[in-house]
């Protein structure tokens, strides 16, 4: 498959999803960050 068939593709698939015709075969959750805490244990305020 060359990319623009590839592209093609990927943009019907994500049309798909987006008109709830596909579930999406994965989701992201990112891991959550205490960005206080490590501003804390670096010895910085949040100006720095």
């Amino acid at each position: 498959m060359s990319f623009g068939e590839e592209l093609v593709t990927s943009a019907k698939e994500a049309l798909a999803i987006a008109e709830g015709k596909l579930e999406p075969p994965a989701a992201f959750e990112p891991i959550s960050v205490d960005v206080a805490a490590i501003r804390k244990a670096q010895n910085l305020s949040q100006s720095r």
